[in-house]
């Protein structure tokens, strides 16, 4: 198959797969999907006469035309003629095409305010200054427990509660934490499935390099510092830390250390008092 016919036909095709271009179809951004839908539009290029080289890599390609789609679009746009052959049938990326344009402008301006801020503007001298923003300061109360004769039961129960408090705290941290880093994923997602195959490798690549320098120099970290005691009371309670193995990134998971028996200092031996002769 000649290159037009191949080109006029995986415009034809894709044209039926709105989820390769649409920005509002639910799918869009679900990269299993768009990788489904290329292979429907290879398989039937093949049954047109098509080979296995020209059907392999179609994402590239299609993005190849796309992008010179966007290109002979700013020429019409400043008065040119477009003597490209799949102009015309390539209008159906036109929506996308404006809505890259409406990005790139938005993100250009925020960046140009980032840098340049605009100045404050002069108050009329008749206007009064606004009033200063009132700060709401939550203020968590603790409920104060009774105290008995000895304040053992007050101060197990103060105890207690104050371990519920902040098993809750935890939670509620974690959940925030979570829906944070799945936030931050569908984000990353999103910008490496509008990229070409070849930067999208590259930056996962990247990606991948900086988690795991970070990965690496933690543990590190945590492995030059030793073994830190904590000290309640009158007793040295071990810690034992995590050592990282520089040849486990590829081939094994990290490694834990054994945890490291020390002894706990035990407590001074008292003397027992004599009991009292009865008068």
């Amino acid at each position: 198959m000649n290159q037009h016919d191949f080109n006029t036909l995986l415009i034809d095709f894709v044209r039926e797969e709105d989820v390769l271009y649409r920005s509002q179809n639910l799918n869009f951004t679900n990269s299993a999907e768009r990788h489904m839908a290329y292979e429907r539009i290879a398989e039937k290029l093949r049954r047109h006469g098509a080979t296995y080289e020209q059907t392999h890599r179609l994402n590239e390609k299609f993005l190849k035309l796309k992008w010179r789609y966007m290109k002979e679009y700013h020429q019409v746009e400043e008065g040119k003629q477009s003597s490209w052959p799949y102009y015309e049938s390539l209008s159906f990326l036109l929506p996308s095409v404006l809505e890259l344009e409406r990005k790139r402008l938005t993100n250009a301006e925020e960046a140009q305010n980032r840098e340049h801020p605009p100045p404050p503007q002069p108050m009329p001298s008749n206007q009064a200054p606004p009033a200063p923003q009132q700060q709401f300061v939550e203020v968590q109360t603790c409920e104060v427990m009774p105290t008995s004769s000895n304040g053992t039961k007050s101060r197990t129960a103060q105890k207690r509660k104050n371990q519920v408090m902040l098993e809750e705290t935890d939670t509620r941290l974690m959940e925030k934490r979570r829906v944070t880093n799945q936030a931050f994923a569908d984000f990353v997602a999103c910008k490496l499935d509008e990229m070409p195959e070849p930067i999208r490798t590259y930056t996962e690549r990247q990606i991948i390099d900086v988690v795991m320098s970070v990965h690496v120099e933690t543990y590190q970290e945590i492995s030059q510092s030793g073994v830190q005691q904590m000290h309640h009371g009158d007793r040295e309670i071990p810690i034992a830390t995590e050592v990282y193995h520089p040849n486990s990134i590829n081939e094994q998971p990290f490694d834990h250390c054994q945890t490291i028996n020390a002894t706990v200092r035990p407590r001074a031996t008292r003397t027992p008092r004599k009991p009292k002769n009865d008068l």
